[in-house]
């Protein structure tokens, strides 16, 4: 019987136990791989994904600065 016992009480702490910090990383690493990256153009105003030119008006991500001096 007291070897039942452990066994109940190692489960119950295994359940009510914080996860580890790799536990953590792990999981926040998985959830971003999942995520889209995605931007707001500045000229529309559209969320699309990242890229050098808006999906949607073509333009460019960056305003264009003009450096002539």
């Amino acid at each position: 019987m007291p070897d039942k016992k452990k066994g109940i009480l190692k489960r119950i702490a295994r359940h009510f136990r914080a996860p580890s910090f790799d536990e953590l990383l792990e999981e926040s690493t998985e959830a971003l791989h999942e995520k889209n990256i995605v931007m707001t153009c500045p000229r529309c105003g559209h969320t699309v994904p990242i890229a050098d030119k808006c999906a949607n008006c073509g333009r460019p991500r960056q305003a264009i600065i003009d450096k002539r001096v």
